[in-house]
Parts: C-alpha cells; structure tokens; sequence
C-alpha cells in the first residue's frame, strides 16, 4: 500500500503545533501552559480546528522572541508585525 503522507516535515518545521508541543517549547507541562493561558500570560491565541486546538509555530516563536509579552502587550506587539492596509484606488 502506497504512503498517503511520504513527506511529513518535522515538528520544528510544521506551521501548527499542538498545545503540547507549544507547552514543550517554553519547558511547562500542559497543565501548567493551559493555566498560564488562563490567567492571560500566553500571548498568541489558539486556533480551533474542530474540537481540537493548534497554535499558529511562526507566531509562537515571535512571541518567544519579543519576551513572552501577556495576551494585551502581544496584541500591540503583533499589530507592529502586520503591514498596513493597501489603497483599493
């Protein structure tokens, strides 16, 4: 039987990233991130696919480089990131 998946990148690599694996990147455990998340201390917000929950990787990291910002300093912070609005003339 033919692989349906031959080229999986790995985990470092993938756009979406499990609230595990995004635990795994700031060293917590699941319990201990999904209450950082809680308390607003996480800044880039999940993605609901379905029932089950991603992380955006390349905002992930931005965020990790920018300090780990709470969830309204990240709101400002990622706003600088966006380019603005082209003319529709």
């Amino acid at each position: 039987m033919p692989d349906i998946l031959p080229f999986l990148p790995p985990a470092s690599e993938r756009r979406l990233i499990t609230t595990k694996q995004a635990a795994s990147l700031m060293s917590l455990g699941v319990s201990t991130f999904q209450r950082h998340r809680a308390a607003g201390k996480i800044g880039p917000a999940p993605i609901k696919l379905g029932k089950s929950t991603r992380w955006d990787r390349a905002e992930f990291d931005k965020w990790i480089d920018a300090g780990c910002p709470n969830v309204q300093a990240w709101k400002v912070i990622k706003g600088s990131f966006r380019p603005s609005p082209r003319s529709t003339r």
